[in-house]
Formats: C-alpha cells, structure tokens, sequence
C-alpha cells in the first residue's frame, strides 16, 4: 500500500448544524373560519387511524356521488356514526355543535353529504398543502 494515500472527507454538515423540522406535536393547532365560525383544528386527530377510516368512507360517497351512483346503504350508514365523532377529535365538542347548528340552520336540515363537504373543507383550510 501507498503511504501517501488519501483520506476520504465527509463534506456535509454535522448534525448538530442542520435544523430539524419542527415535530408536529409542537406545530400550534391552526384557527379557520368556516361560514363566519372560528375552529381550532387539532392536527394530531388528522394522524388518528379512526380519522383515517372515515375519511376513507367519506372518499367512497364522494367516489359513488361523482360517478352518478346512489352510495352504498352501508356506507352512508357507517358515515351517519362516524362523521360526528370525526368532527369532536377535529374540533372539539364545542366546535361539533357549533359546525352542526351551523349547517342544519343553512342547509334547513342535517344531511351527511353537507356534513361530509364541511369535513373537507375544514381539513383543506388547516392544511392547505396536504
């Protein structure tokens, strides 16, 4: 072997110079407005494998109403359980019933596609990128 033989040279920074990104859990919970209501949207219910499964349920009545299909009884069924509880980890107790007075005074009645639509858009506006 050679005496004179280079040493290879690690050029990136330590660990110690590079900023990790913020964990979620430290993120503040972001504030949207929805027909004149404020919520505080609780990011960590985004991350809940429940939210998960009814989001999942909530894209096949979106799947089944885009195509021009009547949704499956179940599936409605499932949602008409689900959807309220969503809305308590998403905003809290209060916010539900505020969310559900709300679209029951503007729609003149509940209806799960209403309460469905607002699910999206209160995700969409606590999370604009996802």
């Amino acid at each position: 072997m050679s005496k004179n033989r280079k040493i290879p040279q690690d050029h990136r920074p330590k660990a110690s110079e590079v900023e990790a990104p913020e964990p979620a859990e430290d993120r503040a919970d972001p504030t949207v407005t929805l027909d004149g209501v404020e919520y505080t949207v609780n990011l960590a219910a985004l991350a809940d494998p429940r939210t998960a499964s009814a989001l999942g349920l909530m894209q096949e009545l979106a799947d089944a109403s885009a195509a021009g299909q009547e949704p499956d009884h179940h599936v409605v069924a499932e949602l008409n359980l689900r959807v309220p509880a969503l809305i308590r980890r998403l905003v809290g107790a209060r916010g539900e019933a505020q969310a559900l007075d709300k679209l029951a005074a503007k729609h003149g009645s509940l209806n799960i596609a209403h309460v469905v639509q607002f699910v999206y858009e209160l995700i969409k506006e606590a999370r604009p990128n996802s």
